[in-house]
């Protein structure tokens, strides 16, 4: 495969993956409001720092904290660690595979119970490209 078509399906893999990693949700159970916990998956990380880097961008967009627990896994499915993550009300969190997985991670899943966080993956490139 060459090295543009490489790029290619990573491009498109962020976004067809990126389109799913949107907000966690709440059913109503007639006068209260039950959170649902909601799982969304990072099936890709390029962590090695030697051309591109993964990123998890997450804004929280209520008047509320929020949270999320951040899985990795290596490449066999092991978890390599989770991860408690907490966002200010109407805040922002980047978690930088690079930096903040430990060596191995592949692949990551996110839990979340908090309305209103909308999760992004991006992929840096450090030959000049950037992609959510």
């Amino acid at each position: 495969m060459s090295r543009d078509s490489f790029r290619l399906v990573i491009i498109l893999s962020a976004f067809i993956w990126g389109a799913g990693l949107f907000q966690g949700g709440a059913t109503a159970q007639g006068n209260k409001v039950e959170h649902v916990m909601k799982a969304y998956y990072v099936p890709h990380i390029a962590a090695d720092g030697a051309v591109w880097d993964t990123y998890l961008l997450t804004d929280n967009l209520t008047n509320m904290p929020g949270s999320f627990t951040l899985t990795v896994y290596d490449a066999q499915g092991a978890a390599l660690g989770s991860y408690d993550r907490d966002v200010a009300a109407f805040g922002s969190d980047v978690v930088d595979f690079h930096l903040d997985a430990p060596p191995g991670a592949v692949c990551a899943s996110i839990e979340t119970d908090s309305h209103g966080m909308n999760f992004r993956v991006a992929y840096h490139s450090g030959e000049g490209g950037v992609t959510e």
